[in-house]
C-alpha cells in the first residue's frame, strides 16, 4: 500500500510533527526555505503542509509560497499551520490559495484526521 506523500515546509524545527505523521502513515518530506520549490517541482504530493511557527514574524514570505505551490498545482490540498489567529491573517492565507488553515496549538489526532479528510483517505 502506498502511502499518502506529504510535503512538510517548515520555518522552525517541527520534527515532531514530521514524526507523529509519519507514525500516522503519511510519507513525509521536510524541507526549508532553501529547497522547497525545488522539491515541489520535482515530486508529487498527495498533501502541502505550510508550517509558519514564527507568530511575530509576516505570513507573506508563506503566503508567497502558497502562490508558488497554487501557480504548479492547483489541485493538491495545502494546510497551513499558524500561531496567527487574526481574522485579516487567515483571510489572506485562504485568498493565497489555502485549502484549510489551523491554529496553534492544536489536537495532533485531529490534524491526522484533518488531513486524512483533505486527501479523501479513511
Amino acid at each position: 500500500m502506498l502511502l499518502p506523500k506529504v510535503l512538510l515546509y517548515q520555518t522552525e524545527d517541527c520534527s515532531l510533527l514530521a514524526e507523529y505523521l509519519m507514525n500516522a502513515n503519511f510519507d513525509v518530506t521536510v524541507v526549508n526555505y532553501a529547497c522547497v520549490v525545488s522539491e515541489i517541482k520535482k515530486d508529487k504530493h498527495d498533501l502541502y503542509i505550510i508550517d509558519h511557527y514564527q507568530a511575530k514574524n509576516s505570513l507573506l514570505p508563506n503566503l508567497e509560497l502558497l502562490k508558488i505551490i497554487r501557480n504548479m498545482n492547483a489541485v493538491v490540498p495545502v494546510l497551513f499551520l499558524s500561531n496567527k489567529q487574526s481574522y485579516r491573517d487567515i483571510i489572506e492565507a485562504y485568498d493565497a490559495g489555502a485549502t484549510d488553515y489551523v491554529i496553534r496549538p492544536y489536537n495532533a489526532e485531529v490534524l491526522v484526521r484533518k488531513l486524512k479528510s483533505l486527501i479523501h483517505i479513511c
